[in-house]
């Protein structure tokens, strides 16, 4: 059968749901609780809310139950909000594709005492549209069986939207390259994991209710945020005077989310340096493992690098032959 010229993947995209109609704007006043000692604010907990606000699009859009599949590249600006300023999140639709959405999160704030608008962050995130079998209980333990579904497509209107919808291609075809860089870092990790390293940090943590969404798996957020703040203990360690408020998170790496985490489960994060980022920056290694209560079997769910600075600056010499590795697949 001859090709109508209509089978390309921007002109199937012309028909369908208005990018309009998935559009969310969330605004977050930042409380006591949302910052540290200093009154600036947690980026664990702007990540929770770039998880949130995406979620909110993909469910307008999807019509029901969607999972973080991954998220991008984060860089953030050098000045923080602070206690009392308002963080703004708009996010949109850009592209879907077979049961997956892209989003954009643009992350500003309005500050308290200049009264203008400031950039914070830009960020991507795809999701996956779910169907979640109700669980046997008789099963020990219940077995969840998500099953992809197909969704409408996006109507694209106008040419930003059309210029963002092929950003979104080239976003796939790069988080290809990374995947495959991944899979290398999880062999040498292998390799020389026997080794440790003096510099290891690992934290435990349960999810418990409060991060756990409808279907009773962890919020990639939460995720997000755990992992952050074991970069930031991490990076404490290299710290040779000050202390780890002074640490600045200024780039998370593209968050790769390769197994669900379930309410009940005990998460162990393990980060460790690979390399200095110059003088005052270290980039650090992340992984979050989940442990079955029944089986006790460990799984790797999530992994990202993390990019911290500190004006009183770190000190970090790669001595095992792990972290020299570690460090030299990093360079390249």
């Amino acid at each position: 059968k001859k090709s109508d010229g209509q089978s390309s993947p921007l002109k199937k995209a012309e028909g369908g749901i208005p990018v309009e109609h998935s559009k969310t704007i969330m605004r977050k006043i930042l409380r006591p609780e949302n910052c540290n000692s200093s009154g600036i604010v947690e980026i664990g907990e702007v990540l929770k809310w770039i998880d949130l606000a995406s979620l909110a699009t993909s469910w307008k859009h999807a019509g029901g139950n969607s999972v973080t599949s991954r998220i991008d590249q984060i860089h953030f600006s050098p000045e923080l909000p602070r206690l009392g300023d308002i963080v703004i999140l708009n996010t949109k639709l850009i592209r879907v594709y077979g049961y997956k959405m892209e989003i954009v999160v643009k992350v500003s704030y309005n500050s308290k005492q200049s009264k203008e608008q400031k950039p914070l962050c830009t960020a991507y995130s795809v999701f996956v549209a779910l169907d979640f079998d109700v669980p046997n209980i008789s099963n020990n333990p219940p077995v969840f069986k998500p099953t992809p579904r197909s969704i409408p497509p996006l109507k694209l209107s106008t040419d930003e939207e059309r210029k963002m919808y092929k950003l979104s291609v080239l976003h796939q075809a790069q988080r290809r390259e990374k995947y495959l860089l991944m899979k290398k870092s999880k062999k040498t990790e292998g390799k020389h994991a026997a080794e440790g390293s003096k510099w290891k940090t690992t934290t435990t943590e349960i999810v418990l209710p409060q991060y756990a969404n409808p279907y009773q798996t962890c919020f990639g957020g939460q995720q997000m945020a755990w992992l952050v703040d074991a970069c930031v203990v991490c990076a404490g360690n290299l710290m040779s005077e000050g202390s780890i408020e002074d640490l600045r998170v200024s780039c998370i790496e593209e968050v790769f989310f390769k197994a669900p985490v379930f309410l009940g489960q005990m998460v162990e994060i393990l980060a460790q340096p690979t390399r200095m980022c110059g003088e005052d920056s270290v980039e650090i290694e992340v992984t979050l493992f989940s442990t079955c209560r029944f089986t006790k079997k460990r799984t790797r769910c999530s992994q990202t690098f993390v990019t911290l600075k500190s004006k009183r600056g770190l000190q970090y010499k790669p001595a095992t032959e792990g972290e020299k590795a570690r460090e030299e697949e990093s360079q390249n």
